[in-house]
């Protein structure tokens, strides 16, 4: 039953990453602020963002403590001794990843330091031995793996 009220809640966190991270972009590519999308308070959209910034916080800690295992592709020898890829199969886990590597993009473009300073954290938690486990280690590489390319070397 938890699994499954976590990708309930996953897909909901996963719109509404979607709905600010294009509403925001949509708000940067007006010119002069001519098609200015408007919230249900009259505010431009950008303010949706930094309204919902401590959840969003919230939920970026909750993505990178929980990573999914993405798709594993093994090297081996076949019968004939051939060398082969293998990828393992597990399309509940695989889809999970999927989904919840696009939310942490989104959450990354609305938020680049905030991803940033959670998965430091985390790191530095695993460095000094106060939150060190395999798990949250693999989990911890497996979300930074997912947004590689969603921040530019700066970041």
């Amino acid at each position: 039953p938890d699994t499954e009220i976590f990708r309930i809640c996953l897909e909901a966190w996963h719109m509404l990453a979607q709905d600010l991270y294009q509403d925001g972009h949509k708000f940067e590519s007006t010119v002069g602020g001519s098609i200015l999308k408007l919230g249900s308070n009259g505010n431009a959209g950008p303010s949706r963002k930094f309204m919902y910034g401590p959840v969003l916080t919230g939920v970026r800690q909750v993505m990178i403590a929980n990573m999914a295992k993405p798709e594993e592709v093994l090297i081996v020898e076949d019968e004939n001794g051939d060398i082969v890829r293998e990828t393992t199969k597990d399309t509940d886990v695989i889809a999970q990843y999927k989904t919840m590597r696009e939310t942490l993009v989104f959450l990354t473009h609305l938020n680049c330091d905030d991803t940033e300073s959670i998965m430091l954290g985390k790191l530095t938690e695993q460095v000094d031995g106060t939150a060190w486990s395999w798990n949250n280690l693999n989990t911890l590489c497996w979300a930074i793996g997912s947004i590689s390319g969603a921040m530019s070397e700066d970041e």
